[in-house]
């Protein structure tokens, strides 16, 4: 019976072409899509095939749908927005004149544009796409609204085309907008091409465009490290930098990035540069910024080198007096489970902790290290905590060594362990605010 209905007919060619299309070996999938065509003469291929054809760049299969009609024209547009996603640009210009585009949304359409296949660097397809625009403008007034409109959308082209060319060094790109477009760019393009370490792209915006760039240029290159860059901006360009450049690049351990900019600028930097060098664990900077600079620091610095396991730093911190730390330090490590550092704090800060210590500490043995050597205990969030991260040995000694007990969110956890399946009872004592497992 399923063999003669044409419905199951119908949802077996479905499935079929769907798997046949997605076989590594092109010509295997040609050849499977045209048995498929013979043996289920009259179906029509589903939306899903045609996108997968498109996103694979089957060029050959999407010529076979065309030239039987096979394939849902509407849903052609999905098909090139997948094909630009997959960096298919020959496919894309096979069928930017023989699908409908005019459905798809504005999103969609926008990733159909000059604007993103710039930003793709495919050359190629940019000039497609130009002459395109070239050939069709003395048509325009003959053709519908609609397929004018569409027409406009795959083909729109704004700033955004070369200063996102520039950011990702397309320099090709760049260079041939400049001679055949008239939008530009903005201080975007200069900024993004500095900032992602494109020293040659800089050059070639500043010798041949007038928009220039911001002091961002300078501070987001030297965040990321390229000295070239910052060096580049300095002797040639007069937006300068900010603070922020010496502050991020001290955050991102580029020494020789602050030690340049120390010598050659007068912006200087903040607290946020030894307060960032701390945290991520850069104790040369730490240690070059104490000695050679007047940068300060706040309890920011030891308390999240302590919360991120720096122990090094932390000690080169109290050891040289530079800076204090709040509970925060202690607090922090322990819900990180750098148990070395919280040894340490005890032993050599009076800060100490809160409960919040015990209630997120990461592990076991920091839950037992606290409630052995420090007094502020824990609150009934350490059970759930303990509940959440699906901890069984942390709720059992919690349990057996703490009278707080948990909250009813303890239970909404229980499935991340069957372990937890012998939680079946909570028992809530409303005198005292507490509950306790009952097994």
């Amino acid at each position: 019976y399923l063999r003669t209905d044409r419905h199951y007919h119908r949802f077996q060619f479905r499935r079929a072409i769907v798997e046949a299309v997605l076989l590594e070996n092109a010509k295997d999938a040609q050849r499977v899509v045209k048995w498929l065509w013979r043996k289920f003469h009259g179906c029509i291929v589903p939306a899903p095939a045609v996108h997968m054809t498109a996103g694979q760049g089957g060029l050959g299969i999407l010529k076979f749908f065309k030239k039987n009609e096979i394939a849902p024209r509407r849903d052609g547009g999905r098909a090139m927005r997948d094909e630009v996603d997959a960096d298919q640009g020959h496919v894309v210009r096979w069928g930017l004149n023989l699908f409908d585009t005019s459905n798809l949304h504005a999103s969609e359409k926008k990733r159909l544009s000059l604007d993103t296949v710039a930003r793709r660097g495919d050359i190629a397809l940019v000039k497609y796409l130009h002459e395109i625009s070239v050939v069709r403008s003395a048509s325009t007034s003959r053709q519908t609204k609609r397929a004018r409109i569409s027409r406009e959308s795959r083909l729109a082209c704004t700033t955004d085309a070369m200063d996102q060319a520039a950011s990702s060094s397309h320099l090709d790109v760049v260079k041939w907008l400049h001679a055949n477009r008239s939008e530009g760019c903005t201080t975007r393009a200069m900024d993004f091409a500095a900032g992602n370490g494109h020293l040659q792209v800089v050059k070639w915006l500043s010798a041949h465009r007038s928009e220039g760039c911001t002091v961002k240029a300078m501070d987001v290159a030297a965040s990321r490290g390229h000295l070239d860059v910052v060096k580049w901006l300095h002797r040639n360009q007069s937006e300068g930098c900010t603070t922020a450049a010496m502050d991020s690049a001290a955050t991102g351990g580029h020494l020789k990035v602050v030690a340049w900019l120390h010598i050659n600028r007068t912006e200087g930097c903040t607290t946020k540069a030894l307060d960032g060098a701390a945290e991520n664990g850069h104790l040369s900077v730490v240690k070059w910024l104490h000695k050679r600079t007047n940068a300060r620091c706040t309890t920011r610095a030891m308390d999240c080198a302590a919360s991120e396991g720096h122990l090094e730093v932390v000690k080169w911190l109290h050891q040289n007096r530079v800076g204090r730390c709040t509970t925060a330090a202690m607090d922090g490590a322990a819900r990180n489970g750098n148990l070395d550092v919280v040894k340490w704090l005890h032993k050599n800060r009076s800060e100490g902790c809160t409960t919040a210590a015990m209630d997120e500490a990461k592990t076991l043995e920091i839950v037992q290290w606290l409630q052995a050597n420090r007094v502020e205990g824990c609150i009934p969030k350490a059970m759930d905590q303990a509940a959440s991260d699906g901890d069984f040995d942390r709720v059992l000694f919690l349990h057996s060594e703490s009278v707080q007990g948990c909250t009813g969110e303890a239970f909404f956890h229980t499935h991340k362990t069957p372990l937890f399946m012998g939680m079946r009872e909570c028992v809530f004592d409303s005198s005292r605010q507490h509950s306790r497992l009952a097994h």
